[in-house]
């Protein structure tokens, strides 16, 4: 597919490579150290609990990162279960 897409000429690779650009004000996520430890022992406490995974309970206030430890924790989980 990328073949034909470079085929069809110059103006369209120049959207596939935008497409695959990281905008220049993307910053790197900083996971801070509390976070990490908790990442690390849940991973083990779900390897530990094969075949049935643990159940966890995110809760806070708005703007604190709920969301994001979870997408972390889901990740961390999938790498170390899958590896």
């Amino acid at each position: 597919m990328l073949i034909n897409v470079l085929r069809r000429g110059p103006h369209l690779c120049e959207r596939v490579r935008q497409l695959f650009k990281p905008p220049m004000d993307v910053t790197a996520l900083r996971v801070p150290d509390e976070w990490a430890s908790l990442l690390s022992n849940a991973a083990a406490k779900a390897q530990a609990a094969r075949p049935s995974p643990p159940k966890w309970l995110l809760a806070g206030p708005k703007n604190v990162g709920k969301s994001t430890l979870a997408r972390l924790l889901v990740n961390r989980l999938l790498a170390r279960l899958w590896t």
